[in-house]
């Protein structure tokens, strides 16, 4: 990009000189050629440097894009082969003369142009891949959060619903005390009991964000009889954000406990295991599948709800680099086996 830049300002210098030193343009190196140079920089990198300060710097400091920057190098190295290309292979005249033809300098203009306007193209495809990025990280949170909302207020109703039938169990129990028919007293207080909402806290972890997250998928796969096991042991303050701890930890419980659902007719099997050592976070979590897992050429893997590459996984691959950790992704005999570490600083 910066050799394209020095190869137009030089042309462009060389014109401009040719427009106002006729007589001395065509000497390689006079002190006109030293002005008209200093003149076009000014214009053409002060131009170029708004450029990569407001659209370029930005995109180049997001972490989560790293692997596009893999293949931009493409787009001007094109531009530059093309520029050489014409300008010292594709010409009977001398690189001197073209250079103070206008002509050519429009078109060298023009073709810059296009390159810059591939770079803000793409620039702009980056921005926003990352906000959408992060607003889906925003909507996962605010999802758990909801479904939290959603189990306590069917905690509430059968509370209530409970406490609305207590006077008809009431009413039973003091029948039963009259009659002095304590045997079926017994028994039917036993029965009462079973019927009672379960108020027994769900723990997993001490880790609050984990347990409520792990809590929650564990209801779901159990109302889609679906094995659960959970063996975690992550206390309760690490330093890790817990919005990312969530779109972490409640990406890949979700994708495993919807990968189960997805069949009904497959064993259906999850396992999450998690500790922290070493200043160290180790996850792993291992379902059964039954759908084709794909991927595409970059390595990223296709959402299984709908088309694309997966945004969750990109998600979660995005923050575990931010933490220098690893993401480790296996599938074998229809199970699938995800393992992420994070470094805890």
């Amino acid at each position: 990009m910066l050799s394209n830049i020095s190869n137009f300002i030089v042309s462009l210098s060389k014109c401009i000189e040719g427009l106002l030193f006729p007589d001395m343009a065509s000497d390689i190196y006079r002190w006109t050629f030293c002005v008209t140079t200093l003149f076009t920089q000014l214009v053409v990198l002060s131009a170029v440097s708004l450029f990569i300060n407001r659209i370029l710097r930005p995109v180049l400091l997001l972490r989560n894009q790293d692997y596009i920057w893999h293949y931009l190098w493409l787009v001007p190295s094109t531009f530059y082969l093309i520029w050489y290309y014409n300008i010292y292979f594709n010409s009977t005249l001398s690189s001197l003369k073209l250079a103070l033809n206008p002509k050519n300098n429009i078109i060298s203009f023009l073709i810059n142009l296009g390159a810059f306007l591939i770079y803000y193209i793409i620039a702009r495809m980056l921005s926003e891949n990352n906000k959408n990025m992060q607003l889906e990280n925003a909507n996962h949170s605010l999802k758990m959060e909801q479904l939290q909302f959603v189990n306590l207020q069917n905690k509430i109703s059968e509370t209530r619903r409970a406490r609305h039938d207590l006077r008809h169990y009431s009413t039973v129990i003091r029948s039963y005390i009259e009659q002095d028919d304590y045997p079926h007293l017994k028994e039917y207080l036993e029965s009462f009991l079973n019927v009672l909402p379960d108020d027994t806290p769900m723990s997993f972890c001490e880790n609050t964000v984990i347990n409520v997250l792990i809590s929650h998928f564990y209801g779901i796969a159990k109302d889609n009889n679906i094995d659960f096991e959970a063996d975690v042991n992550i206390p309760a303050s690490i330093p890790v954000e817990d919005v990312d701890l969530t779109v972490v930890v409640g990406n890949l419980i979700e994708n495993a406990v919807y990968a189960c659902i997805s069949k009904p007719d497959m064993p259906k099997n999850i396992i999450i295991k998690g500790k922290v050592q070493n200043n160290v976070l180790l996850f792993t979590i291992d379902n059964t599948y039954s759908n084709a897992i794909r991927k595409d050429k970059s390595g990223s893997y296709y959402s299984t709800k709908h088309e694309g590459v997966g945004i969750g996984l990109e998600s979660v691959a995005g923050i575990i680099e931010r933490y220098n950790g690893v993401l480790k992704i296996e599938q074998h005999n229809n199970v699938f086996y995800i393992s992420v570490m994070l470094q805890l600083l």
